[in-house]
């Protein structure tokens, strides 16, 4: 009975949501900002910081100029400057430090201004988490013949941690840090009317370009047949069938010239060092497919006799040079095979003539092209209606406007109606 009555005063307790019209959300969200009142807690955060800056800078001071306690005067002259080396390093460390931070002087009145002193606050933790580790062993150091100017400070530095924790721990419990939430949720609403207005016309746009893209693709397919069914393209087919055969014709000849040459490729490195001939011999050792038939006059076959009276002069044994001697008297195989590569390679000129006068190729490629382009484009559409479909569902005000009462709820503990 007692839980019940309780929960029907805070019932009673609880103020009725508050109605707020979309187009003024922006400086209700404003209002509410400043009625979080921090502005107090900003200017005392920057007065304290001012204040612990100035003493560290002061104390970091002094603390460099700080004679050794005359109870430590007998410590070795040795220790004493290192010592002071990390007494010096420490002071000077510190002072820097506190040179650097720049302290604020602002209202904290609007979201701009308390993020930008949550962002500083957050920034300066880890700058002196980092600062008490790179002082640490100076510190420790410092502390054995100065332990008071150290301690002294080593204290504001407490005093300044507690300053940026406790700023912390308030900020948070404020969640300034999720305030930008509800600001792009409000940007987002303003521009959500027009984007979904465009959103609309995009679609209609695609809708209506559709049907004749998918025509025209039909008319164009229709094109290619009929074309590839004509005469002129048979005619082209054949004529691609004849190159093919000339083309294998070809190659199986090359294939003979590389064979032959192939097994003659040591002794014609040798050779080539003493002959006359040596630069003819070079092309044939590098490409001699190509170079056989640039020797239209065939000087390799003068070469190769020549190769075959110096086969004893190439430092080879007696088996190789007659294997080597046996190849070089089956030379006679290159004239008719360069006879037969000649007659093959006018057969392909002849067939590349007609090709290129045949010009239903390109046609028929403009149009696969065509057919190709129209296919992406009708594809790519198809995917993007759906896709515009559920970014029109999207754009929904009220989706944005449950998702700002709910932040609202949750950040300011208040509720609102957005009308």
């Amino acid at each position: 009975m007692l839980k019940f009555l309780k929960s029907l005063l805070e019932k009673k307790k609880q103020k009725p949501a508050e109605e707020v019209k979309a187009e003024d959300i922006e400086q209700w969200f404003a209002a509410e900002i400043k009625n979080l009142d921090l502005g107090k807690l900003g200017k005392e955060y920057f007065q304290q910081l001012a204040r612990l800056k100035e003493q560290l800078i002061e104390k970091s001071h002094n603390l460099e100029k700080e004679d050794i306690p005359k109870e430590h005067a007998k410590v070795e002259s040795r220790v004493k400057n290192i010592v002071k080396g990390h007494r010096n390093n420490y002071a000077r460390m510190i002072r820097i430090f506190m040179e650097s931070i720049k302290v604020e002087d602002r209202s904290f009145q609007s979201l701009a201004e308390l993020q930008a002193l949550y962002k500083f606050n957050e920034k300066l933790d880890t700058r002196l988490d980092e600062l008490a580790l790179h002082t640490a062993k100076s510190y420790q150091a410092a502390q054995h013949l100065f332990f008071q100017p150290v301690e002294a400070i080593f204290k504001l530095l407490q005093e300044l941690n507690r300053l940026v924790k406790d700023l912390k721990n308030k900020l948070k419990e404020k969640k300034i840090d999720q305030l930008e939430e509800i600001k792009l949720l409000i940007s987002s609403l303003h521009y959500q009317e027009e984007a979904g207005n465009d959103l609309k016309a995009k679609l209609q746009e695609r809708e209506q370009v559709l049907p004749s893209w998918e025509k025209e693709l039909e008319s164009k397919e229709a094109e290619l047949n009929k074309m590839e069914q004509s005469d002129d393209y048979r005619a082209y087919k054949e004529l691609l069938r004849r190159k093919e055969i000339v083309n294998e014709e070809l190659k199986a000849v090359e294939q003979e010239i590389y064979s032959y040459f192939s097994k003659l490729s040591k002794p014609l490195r040798r050779y080539e060092r003493i002959a006359v001939e040596s630069d003819l011999l070079t092309r044939y050792n590098e490409d001699c497919i190509k170079t056989f038939w640039q020797d239209k006059e065939m000087k390799i076959l003068k070469s190769l006799e020549g190769m075959k009276k110096n086969l004893h002069n190439l430092r080879f044994d007696s088996k190789q040079q007659e294997n080597f001697k046996q190849l070089i008297e089956k030379s006679e195989i290159l004239a008719p095979l360069r006879e037969k590569g000649k007659v093959l390679q006018e057969r392909m000129e002849k067939i590349e003539k007609l090709l290129k006068k045949a010009n239903i190729n390109e046609r028929i490629e403009e149009l696969g092209k065509r057919i190709d382009s129209l296919n992406n484009i009708i594809k790519t559409v198809k995917e993007e209606i759906p896709e515009i479909k559920r970014e029109i569902k999207e754009a929904d005000k009220e989706k944005i406007f449950q998702q700002i009462t709910e932040k609202v709820k949750d950040i300011f503990n208040k509720e609102i109606i957005l009308i």
